[in-house]
């Protein structure tokens, strides 16, 4: 039930708002002024460092060997498949420091995935006109079971998803459907077809 005079986040909204909120933990840890030590910050920093050398030297696109200098790569006149290093190791070849350098790249790589969590998330849970099935509706239990008719008020029939029933996709939803009103529909012409005969009584 909605507050009068107050707005629902959209679906999307939710999603970038909790999407920003897990980016923002995630990313809190590598913006403290402390060095993140480990074999993948020395064997990443080491390229960069060792792109950003072959920039310097006239070599735009360097590629970077792993199997030499201990497995931390050097540089070498031929493109690397390691594409997200360069705009980083650019940065470093102009003067940012390896450790801003390495700071970014964190930064960015965490951006990154949250913007593909997002991407998938956004494409699981779409807008309503394009959904399968919603939930809510009226309440089941102000309506007879066989019949479909309101309990409440007489004469009033409701079927498929304007009752508050739903399911799990495979045609189930749809089965409730048409199976919800075929009975109503079959209780309505009962009805009516008792009132055709009463009046033809009265006649």
């Amino acid at each position: 039930m909605e507050i009068a005079g107050k707005r629902r986040l959209s679906t999307g909204a939710a999603l970038w708002l909790i999407a920003a909120a897990l980016a923002l933990c995630a990313i809190a840890p590598s913006l403290m002024q402390r060095a993140v030590v480990g074999h993948d910050v020395i064997y990443h920093s080491s390229r960069i460092l060792n792109m950003a050398a072959e920039m310097q030297n006239g070599n735009p696109f360097p590629l970077v060997y792993t199997y030499a200098l201990n497995g931390l790569g050097y540089g070498a006149p031929l493109f690397y498949c390691d594409w997200f290093l360069y705009p980083f190791a650019a940065l470093n070849a102009m003067g940012l420091s390896i450790y801003s350098t390495f700071k970014l790249l964190q930064v960015a790589l965490l951006l990154a995935n949250f913007l593909s969590v997002y991407l998938v998330a956004k494409s699981i849970f779409r807008d309503r006109a394009q959904a399968q099935v919603t939930a809510g509706g009226i309440r089941t239990a102000e309506f007879r079971a066989e019949t479909l008719e309101s309990r409440i008020v007489p004469g009033l029939f409701a079927c498929g998803e304007v009752l508050d029933i739903d399911a799990d996709c495979g045609g189930y939803n749809l089965q409730w459907a048409w199976a919800s009103a075929f009975a109503a529909a079959r209780a309505m012409a009962a009805g009516l077809w008792d009132c055709v005969k009463e009046k033809g009584r009265g006649i």
